[in-house]
């Protein structure tokens, strides 16, 4: 008869070689102190380290939820801000930062419905702003509510004309809705506020190829290609456009390149 001990919890397999892993019926095995307590001479003493959310020194006591919904949302514990924010808008309905807060956390973790649900109470409490209405209209678009996602968009856009962001989705609502002639005046706007977004040069740079201003697409991917050299998506589109063109191995070196960084 031979015999198998190991102290882990995940024995190597080797030692059972030529032996059925399978356990025998026996009696509950009972846990027995460890004989050499000097193996674990303070793991028992040692607390778990502090999770809490920090909240910042001098916080009223009216945004501590707030400051707490962050804090955690900084370390990752989506859920658990969540139902700190869900108390708050409970306790306090007209809180509207921490309806918008609550609504992005919600969509995040694909709640899409029950994040329009609370732009819609904060827009009651304060209508025309231009954030929250661009906010819906995104999720709108998510949900493919194209009227409902436009209507957002553009009483966001003329509550607030500086607000790029609002041009962006709608001029990326109009592209994906197939009427890229519309979707291409907008998306200029957007890359005027906002030269820089990656986003707002990539849906123009699409929306000029499909409407067949290919060289002007190509130079706008090019700007974001410089601009972003991370980003691997302007390459991606760069290679679509010489595949239209024929251009079969300009194409595979832009794919190629697309892969490249994707790879980094």
């Amino acid at each position: 008869m031979r015999l198998s001990h190991s102290r882990g919890a995940q024995p190597d397999p080797a030692s059972l070689q030529g032996f059925d892993p399978v356990r025998l019926e026996g009696d509950v095995p009972v846990p027995t102190p460890d004989a050499i307590s000097s193996l674990r001479p303070f793991g028992r003493d040692v607390p778990a380290p502090f999770l809490g959310p920090e909240i910042p020194a001098g916080t009223a006591p009216a945004d501590r939820p707030l400051a707490s919904a962050r804090a955690l949302l900084e370390r990752g514990r989506r859920l658990e801000a969540i139902l700190v924010l869900e108390q708050a808008v409970h306790e306090r309905p007209d809180d509207v930062p921490s309806r918008a807060l609550l609504a992005d956390a919600l969509a995040r973790t694909g709640e899409l419905e029950a994040a329009i649900e609370h732009l819609t109470a904060a827009l009651a409490r304060t209508p025309n702003r231009a954030d929250l209405l661009t906010a819906r209209g995104a999720f709108h678009a998510q949900q493919g509510r194209t009227a409902e996602a436009e209507r957002d968009l553009q009483a966001a856009a003329r509550s607030d004309p500086t607000y790029w962001l609002a041009y962006r989705y709608l001029g990326s609502t109009r592209l994906r809705r197939g009427v890229p002639d519309d979707a291409v005046p907008v998306l200029r706007q957007a890359v005027r506020l906002a030269p820089d977004d990656p986003d707002a040069g990539l849906a123009l740079g699409e929306a000029l190829s499909v409407t067949g201003a290919t060289d002007e697409a190509l130079t706008i991917l090019e700007g974001v290609a410089a601009r972003h050299p991370k980003d691997p998506r302007p390459w991606t589109l760069m290679g679509r456009l010489f595949d239209r063109w024929g251009r079969s191995d300009d194409a595979m070196a832009m794919h190629r390149r697309a892969r490249e960084i994707s790879a980094a």
